[in-house]
């Protein structure tokens, strides 16, 4: 069985600020991280 799994990252908890979400921005690796964690959880 394949599963696909799609996700945007302005959908998960913690994402306030464009920052969180642009690839430039200062707190975009963070949000990467807490990205991965709730997709896997």
């Amino acid at each position: 069985m394949k599963i696909y799994i799609s996700a945007d990252m302005e959908g998960i908890a913690g994402v306030v600020a464009k920052d969180h979400v642009s690839s430039t921005g200062r707190d975009y690796e963070k949000m990467r991280k807490y990205m991965t964690c709730e997709v896997s959880a």
